[in-house]
């Protein structure tokens, strides 16, 4: 549903293919304003099927697999430019390993300007305080000296 709300607001989206987000396309095409499309993505692959560079990638929930961190945080490298913002929405965890896996995802970014964004520009009926929310964009290189990030 994250997909197709994007694409309601007129942007490109790329997600990883599932039935029910297939299902939610179709029930939702007469929604949709911009492009959105549902392709298989395995982290840590070659994504030059996904390219150009996708307007947003959304992340919802998927920071505390200890397998694929680093694979993830290559994905997201990989298909972002500097136009691309990603919003990574999760649940902080307090049991066993997960606030080490949090920690190791958050210094992976070494690339990216991170920024939480703070439960009053959040939905007030739909945020929390355990639901963090950070946007994140590549951080300008000598290739883009003059471009924001935010």
């Amino acid at each position: 549903m994250t997909g197709v709300m994007t694409a309601h607001d007129g942007k490109t989206v790329g997600r990883h293919l599932n039935l029910i987000e297939t299902l939610n396309i179709k029930n939702n095409l007469e929604n949709i304003c911009g492009k959105i499309e549902c392709q298989p993505l395995v982290w840590g692959s070659d994504v030059t099927s996904f390219l150009p560079a996708p307007d947003y990638i959304i992340l919802a929930d998927c920071i505390y697999y200890e397998e694929s961190l680093t694979s993830l945080v290559k994905t997201i490298l990989d298909l972002s430019d500097i136009n691309t913002v990603i919003l990574c929405c999760y649940e902080r965890r307090f049991t066993g390993n997960k606030p080490l896996l949090e920690k190791q995802f958050f210094e992976l970014l070494e690339h990216f300007v991170t920024e939480e964004v703070p439960l009053s520009s959040q939905d007030p009926v739909f945020s929390c305080d355990e639901i963090r929310i950070v946007k994140m964009k590549l951080k300008p290189s000598k290739v883009f000296p003059n471009v924001e990030t935010f």
